[in-house]
């Protein structure tokens, strides 16, 4: 077993996954509108009486990083296993490229790709827990059909796919240079769901590629008519906010670090938290993994980011990140006192029934940031305005 390291984020706004050290696949998750966030991962269920213990919920969030509770390896021997992960733009899919090199000595007598795990709600392993999540998933179970190994659950269900490549590289996320060889799969009687395919090593190959590719088979998110999703340009009358923007003053030692600490924290906002609900609305969860949850303070400092960077000429999503989120925040978050509570699950259901006073502030500053940055409100269903619904929330802090 190797010392645990930071796993590598992988997403696009639909789907994230997080990968150890040697490429092995340690969860991969989605919002489904109706289940809301659901992850496949290989850990074991977060047992009762660990609630409230803060030396068993570390131990248990420490689990997350560790490739013995991966979901899915590729076990190649003495072999170096090289991989790069993929998460197509529009798609609800992660692709992984493996290469697998070996000498005549090192060459194993196959490849062995593993995968046990559930598919479900996760377990929410908080120290400081206030309301014990109080759902019950359905059970995981593993099938193989046809070469494809689909896994069923909340949310799901996940298709599982492996695919020998040919010996050129193709472009990233791409189905060319693929061969027809789809690798099969067997489920396994475990306690736990699992499956297993098996790879016989090529006659004096030095090495093999393998395509495997993790989807979810749910429709994507679409977006009504009404939706504002042409406007991604900033207009005239953001120009000028646009020039008030000061950068932050820093030594000089530090700039290049803080905007590559910038960047990285817009990239996993943009892939790993800021996650589609429908076509519209956008939750942003505080992180993807240890408390896929959502505050309102947490969100508005990642929406900021995302203003920040749109307004600097960066990425065009990022207002339309942001608005997404606002109209989750005031249109599908569970409010009947027009209160936001402590903690929302990313389909917009009340996590922690009791208020925090200054959170119920931040939605109503990021809309005024937004408005401020872009010179414009997100757009609304008919039924709605933004009068009624600031009104609303305003008589509530008040």
């Amino acid at each position: 077993m190797t010392a645990p390291r930071k796993p590598k984020d992988v997403g696009n706004g639909l789907v994230c996954a997080s990968f150890g050290a040697a490429g092995e696949w340690l969860s991969f998750a989605t919002v489904h509108p109706d289940a809301g966030f659901v992850e496949l991962n290989g850990l074991p269920l977060f047992a009762p009486e660990w609630r409230g213990d803060a030396d068993a919920t570390r131990r248990y969030r420490s689990w997350m990083r560790r490739e013995e509770h991966a979901f899915l390896r590729v076990e190649a021997g003495r072999a170096t296993v090289t991989t790069r992960q993929d998460a197509p733009k529009g798609t609800r899919s992660v692709i992984q490229r493996v290469t697998i090199s070996a000498t005549h000595r090192t060459r194993p007598a196959g490849i062995r790709i593993r995968a046990n795990g559930r598919l479900g709600w996760p377990t929410l392993a908080e120290i400081t827990e206030v309301d014990p999540p109080n759902k019950e998933g359905l059970k995981s179970r593993m099938k193989v059909r046809e070469g494809t190994l689909r896994v069923a659950g909340e949310g799901g269900p996940v298709i599982v796919q492996a695919w020998l490549r040919k010996g050129g590289e193709s472009g990233r996320g791409s189905a060319e240079g693929r061969s027809d060889q789809r690798i099969g799969w067997k489920t396994l009687r475990r306690q736990m769901p699992s499956a297993v395919a098996w790879i016989d090593w090529p006659e004096d190959a030095e090495e093999v590629r393998i395509d495997i590719a993790c989807a979810f088979d749910t429709p994507g998110p679409v977006a009504p008519e009404w939706a504002d999703r042409a406007r991604l340009r900033p207009p005239e009358a953001a120009e000028g906010a646009r020039e008030e923007w000061r950068p932050l003053r820093v030594p000089a030692r530090l700039v290049k670090p803080l905007g590559r600490m910038n960047q990285r924290a817009a990239v996993y906002t943009r892939g790993c938290t800021a996650l589609a609900v429908s076509g519209v609305e956008r939750a942003i969860l505080t992180d993807h993994r240890i408390l896929p949850l959502s505050w309102t303070r947490d969100a508005y400092w990642q929406a900021a980011l995302l203003l920040a960077t749109w307004a600097r000429g960066g990425h065009n999503e990022d207002e339309q990140y942001v608005a997404d989120h606002l109209r989750w925040l005031f249109l599908r978050c569970e409010r009947p006192d027009a209160r936001w509570t402590r903690s929302h699950h990313a389909d917009g259901r009340r996590k922690d029934l009791p208020l925090q006073s200054d959170q119920q502030l931040y939605p109503l500053l990021e809309l005024a940031d937004y408005a401020t940055a872009t010179g414009r409100l997100p757009g609304l269903p008919p039924e709605h305005s933004w009068e009624t619904l600031v009104k609303d929330a305003w008589r509530a802090v008040a």
